[in-house]
This record gives C-alpha cells, structure tokens and sequence, in this order.
C-alpha cells in the first residue's frame, strides 16, 4: 500500500521502521518525516550524495536527537 504522511502509514500498519529510497533532495526530509513520526530505525538508500553533505548530516542528527528524546 502507499500512504499520504509516515503518520498515515504507522496508523494503518504499526510500522516501526522505514526504508527510504528516494531522489538526493528529499532524503533529509524523508528521513526526518520519519523520526518526527516516532519510526524507530530509518534506512535511506542514497545515490549520488555523499553522506558528509550538510543538509544529510543535519537530518541524521536531527533523527538521532528526536528518538533520544531531546
């Protein structure tokens, strides 16, 4: 099935994890819509963007910061 929001999708299913395969400009918000969702462990699939881009660095920390509570 294909959901509107991660939100829509852990509802439905109780999903706890998420895999992401999507375009390089919306992998950092891919995998921040799915820590804001609550998804517990997040895998991005990535071509063509290097892992030490800024905007890949920010998402992962923010993902990191948000299942630590903080």
């Amino acid at each position: 099935p294909v959901y509107d929001t991660v939100e829509d999708a852990i509802a439905a299913t109780g999903a706890t994890a998420s895999f992401v395969v999507v375009p390089p400009k919306f992998a950092a918000g891919a995998i921040l819509d799915a820590a804001k969702a609550g998804v517990e462990f997040i895998v991005c699939i990535l071509s063509l963007i290097h892992i030490s881009e800024p905007t890949m660095l920010d998402a992962a920390r923010a993902a990191v910061a948000l299942a630590a509570g903080a």
